[in-house]
């Protein structure tokens, strides 16, 4: 185990550590916060900088976005910032897209829902509200909000008139977004499932939903 504290702190990821020793995530990870075992913020942010500059450098041969020559791509990388009005709302390219259609997603066809999803646990839940013979439809609604950005829920529910969003962990501003959204829409009902619910419904459906994924 001594090994694999080594491998967390230099920034190897739960999923390699997993393939390396044969052993779920899940173990590695409740074993290492059991024991106290946590990244450092320092860690973290060194290890997301190399993981950056890895990325450039595999793209474009450079690790910084200053040295991209092309200035339609220098534009696209540095769009992602929560700073960069150019790319929010309205001015953002996928705008109301369909997933699947969109730039810069690993979106991934589901074929027994015969739909794209963002994330495995948004696919899950898809299968859950069939089995339940619940009518839904995926990123139904696109909401402009007053800081310039738009927030789109994973789900709505036809028959509740509900909006459902399903969060395994948050991403840079989206709980931000996710509460503005509450706020200037107060009238509209949401409801969040966070990895703790989604823990509970994935236990319940096991055993009795077909295709529900790791």
């Amino acid at each position: 185990m001594n090994e694999i504290i080594l491998l967390f702190h230099s920034g190897v990821t739960l999923l390699d550590i997993e393939k390396k020793y044969d052993m779920s995530r899940h173990t590695i990870k409740k074993y290492l916060k059991e024991i106290g075992v946590v990244r450092s913020k320092e860690e973290i942010n060194r290890i997301t900088q190399v993981k950056r500059e890895e990325s450039l450098f595999s793209k474009y041969g450079v690790t910084n976005i200053s040295q991209i020559k092309d200035p339609e791509m220098q534009y696209r990388r540095t769009a992602g910032s929560r700073n960069n009005k150019r790319w929010c709302g309205k001015n953002n390219p996928n705008y109301k897209n369909k997933i699947g259609n969109t730039f810069g997603y690993k979106a991934f066809f589901r074929k027994d829902l015969n739909c794209y999803f963002r994330s495995s646990w948004e696919a899950n839940y898809a299968r859950i509200l069939n089995f339940e013979k619940e009518k839904w439809v995926y990123e139904k609604d696109h909401f402009e909000l007053s800081n310039e950005t738009t927030y789109t829920p994973d789900f709505y529910l036809n028959n509740m008139n509900l909006y459902i969003e399903v969060k395994g962990y948050w991403r840079d501003d989206a709980k931000e977004k996710f509460l503005l959204f509450k706020k200037e829409y107060s009238k509209l009902k949401i409801k969040l499932i966070e990895e703790e619910q989604y823990k509970e419904l994935i236990n319940k459906y096991r055993y009795i939903v077909n295709n529900l994924e790791k």
